[in-house]
């Protein structure tokens, strides 16, 4: 047998054996490209060469950074109680539900106080560039942190013009001579600035960031009077930051001082950030402390939810204060009726009359009778209550189904 009969007798043999040979081949290297792992490996292998050249710190290199941070914060915190500025607890509305209030009563208070002494003193106060309004602006700020600022400023502001007007004041109390004292305030003005900036250090990393508010103040006085206020604005146990101090003194000699000086209360920011942001334990539909506020299931056709009144209360138990209980209706039943309960829960009185399901907006429920309100889970003590979920009506006007709970029925009698 020779090759010519060998290959027309296996031909098919032997093309579908090269065939799998070269496709065996072809696969095996993309395989061996595309799941190599000695590329891997040469990675591991340099990454451990370059962590065996760093250098390691043990537990004693460990107790000595902590030791170092303890001196830093401790440092940090003196120097702190000396430079930052401390806000008077009257103009600290961080805390305040409705800022704007606190914020109209203080800029009244002090632009009173303020005009009082300077009639008193015989102190001119320019309404031309502020020194009127104590630096405030002429519209009131919207939002808190713009209040919260304004206010900081306006403390600043307060205590700067105190200054100035009790040196003045002492410096007309001098014996012999008639120095001049105080003689007018022509201009305070409130820069509340950019929220925070960063001081840098000389490496160039961030330092710090601060939260700064200047006042810019021109006065015209005596030098008796700026020895005087430097005196006093520098001693004590809170002194005065000056940013700036310019005395511009008559071309004649012997007259009035013109001073313009920059004053500026810096606080260090908190880690985090605490501007702007909404405060824990705070209902914000309402606007008031509500550490209690639970949503009940939801019902066929309606969803109650439960907040504190501002008084608080215990966990599992009705708030003291005022407490509403709303119920809307889901969001396929919107446009058909809510009802709103305003009164405490748990509490009635001859003047507050009984809560009634409102039915505006469903025709069908406009002859309904009273009902004592309706039924909440985990709400014990109040009248007409009982365990179960709240369930719109067929019209979904909100008014529960199911049948009136005996304790209701008492407390209705």
């Amino acid at each position: 047998m020779d090759l010519n009969d060998l290959w027309q007798e296996h031909k098919r043999f032997i093309l579908g054996t090269a065939i799998g040979v070269v496709l065996f081949f072809v696969a095996f290297s993309w395989i061996s490209q595309v799941y190599d792992t000695s590329g891997m490996e040469r990675s591991i292998r340099r990454y451990k060469a370059s962590l065996a050249g760093q250098k390691r710190f043990g537990r004693k290199a460990l107790r000595a950074l902590e030791q170092r941070a303890k001196e830093l914060k401790k440092r940090l915190a003196r120097d702190r109680a000396l430079v930052e500025f401390k806000i008077r607890p009257e103009f600290d509305v961080s805390k305040k539900t409705y800022p704007e209030r606190d914020y109209a009563r203080l800029a009244a208070k002090v632009q009173e106080e303020i005009r009082g002494e300077c009639e008193l003193n015989n102190v001119t106060l320019d309404p031309r560039r502020g020194a009127a309004r104590v630096g405030l602006p002429p519209s009131s700020p919207l939002e808190k942190e713009a209040i919260q600022r304004t206010l900081i400023g306006l403390d600043l502001a307060e205590r700067v013009l105190k200054t100035w007007l009790d040196a003045g004041r002492e410096v007309l109390g001098f014996p012999g001579g008639r120095p001049l004292g105080l003689l007018s305030i022509d201009r305070v003005a409130i820069d509340i600035g950019s929220q925070a900036r960063f001081r840098r250090r000389t490496r160039g990393k961030a330092g710090p960031e601060l939260d700064e508010v200047r006042v810019r103040v021109r006065l015209t006085c005596g030098s008796y009077t700026v020895k005087r206020f430097l005196e006093k604005s520098q001693g004590g146990e809170s002194p005065l930051q000056v940013e700036s101090f310019k005395v511009d003194a008559p071309s004649k000699g012997g007259g009035a001082l013109t001073v313009d000086a920059v004053f500026v209360a810096a606080r260090l920011k908190e880690a985090g950030g605490a501007h702007g942001r909404p405060e824990q334990g705070k209902d914000p539909a309402f606007g008031h402390p509500g550490p209690l506020r639970r949503t009940l299931p939801d019902g066929k056709r309606g969803k109650a939810s439960f907040h504190a009144g501002p008084d608080g209360g215990g966990k599992g138990s009705p708030p003291p204060g005022p407490s509403f209980l709303s119920l809307s209706p889901s969001p396929g039943e919107k446009g058909k009726g809510q009802g709103h309960l305003p009164a405490p829960l748990g509490e009635r009185t001859s003047s507050s009359p009984r809560p009634r399901a409102s039915t505006q907006g469903s025709p069908s429920h406009r002859g309904a009778r009273s009902h004592p309100g309706p039924r909440a889970r985990g709400i014990p003590g109040a009248p007409g209550f009982r365990r179960g979920s709240i369930r719109g009506g067929r019209e979904g006007g909100g008014i529960p189904r199911g049948r009136e709970s005996r304790a209701g029925r008492e407390g209705r009698r």
